[in-house]
């Protein structure tokens, strides 16, 4: 049905009502303030969350966080994607979540936004800086622009 995306889909994502409820209860509970920024809350929440499971995209131990959530009301497929950076306030960026729901009078629970942070497998990330490998550009740009053609809207975030 609309709104499926099993783990390990290109375009799941984590729903509106996920990152305002459970998301950031982790982020507290990780000891940070909502003010905190999205490279503050890489390790011990985004990746924190996928520790131990399977990714199921690479097979290997570490999932991404998205992939590590279940329930059609925490993730789905992606209706829009966030354009946004590291640097931004985790508060910020979900209160303007919980915003956009409210404007467009949709509901939270199966609005799914793709976010870099939480989709990407963060764990795999490390693992090629670790090894030195970076993502080539021309890859990075292609997964990116699949994913824009995927989802066909784009949330820009600006502060």
């Amino acid at each position: 049905t609309a709104g499926e995306a099993p783990q390990g889909h290109e375009l799941r994502a984590p729903s509106c009502h996920l990152l305002s409820t459970s998301f950031l209860d982790e982020v507290a509970t990780a000891g940070f303030a909502t003010s905190a920024k999205v490279y503050d809350i890489e390790e011990r929440v985004i990746r924190e969350k996928g520790k131990g499971i399977i990714c199921p995209r690479f097979g290997t131990c570490g999932s991404s966080y998205v992939d590590a959530v279940a329930g059609a009301e925490n993730a789905g497929l992606a209706s829009h994607m966030l354009s946004y950076t590291w640097g931004y306030e985790v508060g910020d960026i979900v209160d303007s979540l919980a915003a956009h729901c409210v404007t467009t009078e949709s509901d939270p629970k199966f609005t799914y936004v793709w976010i870099c942070a939480l989709c990407i497998n963060q764990w795999r990330v490390q693992e090629l800086k670790r090894s030195g490998q970076p993502v080539p550009f021309d890859e990075f740009r292609d997964a990116f622009g699949q994913r824009v053609r995927g989802i066909g809207s784009v949330l820009a975030l600006m502060e």
